[in-house]
């Protein structure tokens, strides 16, 4: 039951709770997609961001969020970055 139909029924309305997951993706994003599933089995929600330089490969499992992604948000660029 979704917290709307709660509202309506008079129950209680709760928050979901999401946690930024963040890691090096190119090395360790099977090891995030473990962690995430845990979370995710005890009712999170999840946001995962590559911090990664990519120098070992791409991420296995792709993040919500590239490397590209995070340095664009922050007014830059990943040649610059690296």
């Amino acid at each position: 039951m979704n917290a709307v139909n709660l509202l309506l029924k008079g129950g209680f309305v709760t928050m979901e709770k999401t946690i930024a997951l963040v890691g090096t993706f190119d090395t360790k994003s099977k090891e995030y997609l473990y962690v995430k599933e845990i979370i995710e089995r005890n009712h999170y929600n999840v946001i995962t961001i590559d911090i990664g330089t990519g120098f070992r490969g791409k991420p296995a499992v792709p993040p919500d969020y590239s490397k590209e992604e995070v340095v664009k948000m922050a007014g830059s660029s990943i040649e610059e970055v690296l």
